[in-house]
């Protein structure tokens, strides 16, 4: 797969097809994690503490959101909507949930190139769920509706700064 993702990019790809893509190489950075760990358990537990588990974890929690992310992929593939899938996530585990998103962060300059549309509705997918779940105070500030009355502003020619 390393040395197919840069022309799998070029091409456009669905909102599902890029969240395949992006469960996929954090189930192969958790892999990877686990093999580099094996001679030096040490580190691999800080890790896995870094990640959002507790001692008794250790020895399950990479196999555990491993198998968490295959289900998410089988539960897309099976035509679930993004926004049920990517809410258990964030239900599970938060960070979990950011670090999907900043995977999306890292894919999205090359992404762009044949998939903006697919890419700007994964986006509003993640930041709709942060906002529904109350992760975030957009609601509660009224964000969006600020921001329409500086647009306002803006369409008026008032200097809004």
């Amino acid at each position: 797969m390393r040395g197919q993702i840069k022309p799998l990019l070029r091409t456009n790809l669905s909102s599902v097809a890029i969240l395949k893509l992006i469960l996929d190489i954090n189930i192969q950075a958790i892999e990877e994690v686990q093999r580099e760990n094996e001679e030096n358990p040490g580190d691999y537990a800080k890790t896995i503490l870094e990640l959002g588990g507790t001692l008794a974890d250790i020895p399950k929690a990479g196999n555990r959101w491993k198998q968490i992310f295959l289900e998410s992929k089988d539960r897309l593939n099976e035509g679930e909507q993004i926004p049920y899938v990517l809410s258990d996530i964030y239900y599970k585990n938060v960070r979990w949930f950011n670090t999907l998103r900043s995977t999306l962060y890292i894919m999205e300059e090359d992404l762009l190139i044949a998939s903006q549309p697919s890419v700007n509705e994964l986006w509003n997918i993640f930041f709709e769920i942060e906002e529904d779940l109350q992760g975030n105070f957009v609601r509660k500030l009224k964000i969006r509706e600020t921001y329409g009355k500086f647009t306002e502003f803006i369409d008026k020619g008032k200097e809004v700064i």
